[in-house]
């Protein structure tokens, strides 16, 4: 078990592209099963409107504005969207038009007292909202009910009135972007799964190969020994019996190097990269890559490949298809 650890160590996936995986495995399940925490929610009334909002004269219609309301009336007339609208007297004594939910009517017992009784004790409530036109279903209620024309109406009242705005409950909803999310990182996830599989199954595949002829102690010694001739900057070693490929899934004895060929991808006539794919005894190939200008040293490779293992198949030829394909089958 030892050996084989040894030898995964350094042909294998490594801990990188495991720990990729979980990450990703992680951040999906999380996004998948998240759920928003829940929002205690408690309305206020009158609602609260933003400190720096204008007063009702002072502000435009639209606008989110207050009105600091002496007395108000009953329910004058409903419009045709089912609010109930007022009269309300301002505490600077001008008389203005609004739309209030039930519960901030229920607050404003002081303010319908002092509507029936001038005598009444003054206090004042500030009411809020957003200030529109008034609708011309209201103007003509008010107009039937204080039985006056329209333009009495619009020098009491004005043209202008103020919508209270419902209080709206926050949305304890999951936000669609969280699956979005888990759809990302699960097919990241996917991505990285298949590599770790692609990587791990030739370094599997070689380990067996190894036991199978009784090599694997030799392998893992000779990997480590420090004897064995380094190419790539260390991503190939090249011992006395065996060939290792770093990540790739590469150990196998030199006997067992059946066929090496390279492939290149270009882009018109210009080479992106290269790569030498090496085939083993086992019937994994096993690619290196190579930049587009380093077709020299990928064939400087090969060759050092080929003074190791003469019998070694060399080129992307129909001769070498064949043979290949009748050494596996």
């Amino acid at each position: 078990m030892d050996e084989k650890k040894t030898l995964l160590s350094y042909i294998g996936p490594g801990a990188a592209l495991t720990l990729l995986c979980v990450i990703l495995l992680a951040a999906a399940l999380t996004c998948a099963f998240y759920t928003p925490p829940v929002v205690e929610y408690e309305p206020q009334y009158p609602p609260v409107i933003p400190a720096d909002s204008p007063s009702f004269s002072a502000g435009e219609d639209g606008a989110l504005v207050y009105l600091d309301t002496i007395a108000v009336s009953d329910a004058i007339c409903v419009s045709a969207d089912g609010r109930l609208y007022y009269a309300a007297e301002e505490d600077s004594h001008y008389f203005f038009i609004v739309s209030l939910s039930g519960e901030t009517y229920a607050l404003m017992g002081p303010q319908r007292t002092l509507w029936n009784d001038p005598e009444a004790p003054s206090e004042t409530i500030r009411l809020t909202g957003r200030r529109q036109s008034v609708p011309e279903d209201v103007k003509q209620g008010f107009l039937d009910v204080f039985q006056m024309d329209g333009d009495v109406f619009d020098g009491t009242f004005g043209l202008s009135c103020l919508v209270e705005e419902l209080a709206v409950e926050p949305d304890n909803s999951r936000s669609p972007a969280w699956t979005v999310f888990a759809v990302l990182f699960t097919l990241g996830f996917l991505a990285a799964a298949a590599l770790l599989l692609a990587s791990f199954l030739p370094a599997w595949s070689a380990l067996v190969r190894l036991e199978e002829t009784e090599r694997l102690s030799d392998a893992a010694r000779q990997l480590e020994g420090g004897a064995a001739k380094e190419l790539r900057g260390g991503r190939l070693r090249l011992s006395e019996d065996f060939l290792f490929g770093w990540r790739i899934g590469l150990a196998a004895a030199w006997e067992d190097l059946v066929w090496c060929y390279e492939r290149s991808l270009k882009l018109g006539s210009l080479a992106l990269a290269h790569v030498l794919v090496i085939r083993t005894a086992d019937g994994k190939a096993h690619p290196l890559l190579f930049s587009g200008k380093q077709l020299k040293e990928l064939r400087r490779v090969a060759n050092s490949f080929g003074e190791r293992c003469p019998k070694m198949l060399w080129g992307l030829t129909e001769e070498n298809r064949a043979a290949w394909k009748e050494r596996t089958e």
